[in-house]
């Protein structure tokens, strides 16, 4: 999705997942929880304010591509970071940075770990695009309706196991030709 936003504001963050905490809570140890918050602060510092946090789950909830060797969608959502306590980092920064221990700075904890399924509204894809200053990402995670979808920018398919979904605007080819999903 970055690859054709107008906004251009994203930085990627990807943790290996400590092998010994496979049956625990959380898949990171306070060790890595600690330097993405000192990694974090730091971005922050050079934008001159605190960045807004989400998630990979969140950036790709309910999104499919069209597979033009199949003939059909597939799915394209991830649904990591698995067992990240985003509630526990959020303290680890607000204590580093002396603010509230309630303090958050982005997405609700409660959205981090769920799945991206069918039905789901992306709420990122608008922000991307630069069609909203700010992304919702609080609450219950909204549904996909003719009232919230955008025909225009994303073509809304049913994939037969999942239910409804939003295709990514990212090139494809077919037959040789670049295109947006939603023209294939």
């Amino acid at each position: 999705m970055e690859m054709g936003a107008e906004n251009r504001h994203f930085l990627h963050i990807e943790l290996s997942r400590d092998p010994q905490l496979t049956n625990a809570p959380t898949l990171y140890n306070d060790s890595q929880y600690e330097r993405l918050a000192f990694a974090y602060l730091f971005a922050s510092a050079r934008k001159g304010r605190f960045l807004t946090v989400t998630s990979h789950n969140e950036v790709d909830r309910a999104c499919v591509v069209y597979d033009d060797v199949a003939g059909r969608f597939r799915d394209y959502g991830h649904h990591d970071p698995e067992k990240f306590d985003l509630a526990r980092w959020y303290g680890i920064v607000a204590t580093l940075a002396d603010l509230p221990d309630d303090a958050t700075f982005g997405i609700e904890p409660q959205r981090v770990n769920g799945i991206n399924q069918g039905g789901q509204k992306n709420v990122i894809i608008d922000y991307v695009k630069g069609a909203v200053d700010d992304v919702d990402q609080y609450g219950p995670v909204p549904r996909i309706t003719s009232a919230n979808s955008d025909a225009a920018r994303h073509k809304k398919v049913r994939h037969p196991n999942y239910g409804e979904y939003y295709d990514l605007p990212v090139t494809m080819t077919v037959n040789g030709r670049k295109v947006l999903p939603r023209d294939a």
